[in-house]
C-alpha cells in the first residue's frame, strides 16, 4: 500500500483497496472478512511507517543524513557505555518486601553473584562514571546525550540532570540501558538539529 509522506493514503491507494474490495467479493469473501483483511493491511503499513521514522527513513533524509545520524547515536551509544561501566549496567532493583531495616535497595550483578548495595553508593557510582566521562569526553557531546536524554526522561527537563542522578540514579539506569541497546536517540541536539 502506497502513503504519502505524512502517512495518509492517496486517491490512488484508496482507489485499489476498492478494486481489491470487488476482486475480494468475487472470490465469495464476506465483507467482514474483507474489512478484516484491510485493517490488518492497514495496522501493517503503519507499523512499517511507525518503524521507518523511528529510524529515520524519512523521504526527505539524504543517505549522507542518515549515515551521519547512525555514526552520531552510535558515538553517544559510546558515551552511555562509559557512565554504565564498573558494573553499572548489571544493577536491578531488589525486591519491596526487603527485610526492616534492609539498606540493599539494589544489587550489582557479576555472573552469577550479586552485591547488595544503598541507593547513597549507586549514586556515587554513577556519579564517579559521569565525572570520568566528562573527562573523557568534550563538553559538546555531554550537551549532546542530555539533550537527547531530555526527551527520553521528562524529569530531566524538569528537575536538571544532576538532580535526577542524585534522586533516581535507578531509573536514569534503566533508560542508559535501553538508549545503549537501540542506538535511537529521541530529540535534537546542537549536533543533528540541522538533520531533521
Amino acid at each position: 500500500m502506497k502513503h504519502s509522506a505524512d502517512g495518509k493514503r492517496t486517491d490512488r491507494v484508496k482507489k485499489a483497496e476498492r478494486e481489491h474490495m470487488v476482486r475480494l467479493r468475487n472470490k465469495g469473501k464476506s465483507v467482514a472478512d474483507i474489512a478484516g483483511e484491510l485493517e490488518r493491511s492497514e495496522r501493517t503499513v503503519s507499523k512499517q511507517l511507525a518503524k521507518e521514522n523511528a529510524l529515520g527513513k524519512q523521504y526527505k533524509l539524504s543517505p549522507f543524513i542518515l549515515e551521519s545520524r547512525k555514526e552520531h547515536f552510535n558515538y553517544l551509544a559510546d558515551i552511555v557505555n562509559e557512565l554504565l561501566s564498573n558494573g553499572l549496567d548489571g544493577v536491578t532493583k531488589n525486591p519491596n518486601n526487603r527485610e526492616q531495616g534492609d539498606l540493599f535497595e539494589y544489587t550489582i550483578w557479576s555472573r552469577d553473584s550479586g552485591l547488595g548495595i544503598p541507593r547513597q553508593l549507586l549514586h556515587s557510582m554513577l556519579q564517579g562514571n559521569i565525572d570520568r566521562a566528562a573527562s573523557k569526553y568534550i563538553d559538546l557531546d555531554l550537551e549532546c546525550l542530555i539533550s537527547h536524554l531530555k526527551a527520553e526522561y521528562p524529569d530531566i527537563q524538569s528537575k536538571g540532570f544532576r538532580k535526577v542522578v542524585a534522586d533516581n540514579p535507578y531509573e536514569l539506569i534503566d533508560i542508559l540501558r535501553l538508549l545503549v541497546r537501540k542506538k535511537i536517540f529521541k530529540g535534537i541536539c546542537p549536533v543533528c538539529k540541522d538533520w531533521q
